[in-house]
């Protein structure tokens, strides 16, 4: 669903005196010729970035985290970490660094305490 249509709907909800936040990772996709950026939640206020692959490659990712947990993903070309990462965002995931960095791991691996 996308985010304007949800928007709306809680909006038109609220005015109908039923007290409803709008509360959805915000996110965003777009096709720039052969690549397609997909941005998932606001990378504002994060105080780490860890890069997710090579930009060389013309697919890889950018995590944004405030402390360990995720709160954006930025992708390019690379639609498996884009989708990991909304839902990850919405549980408020806390990342292993360490493992967030191997671009070989599935970001839902990369999760603090997942064997």
């Amino acid at each position: 669903m996308d985010n304007a249509f949800e928007q709306a709907k809680i909006a038109a909800l609220n005015l109908l005196d039923r007290r409803i936040a709008h509360d959805r990772v915000p996110w965003f996709w777009s096709d720039q010729y052969d690549s397609k950026l997909l941005i998932a939640g606001l990378s504002e206020d994060y105080d780490r970035q860890v890069l997710r692959g090579d930009p060389a490659t013309r697919s890889f990712s950018v995590c944004y985290l405030k402390g360990n947990e995720l709160i954006a993903v930025e992708a390019i070309n690379h639609s498996k970490d884009y989708m990991a990462g909304r839902k990850l965002i919405a549980e408020r995931a806390q990342m292993n660094l360490v493992k967030l960095a191997n671009p070989d791991l599935a970001l839902k691996e990369t999760v603090a305490g997942h064997a």
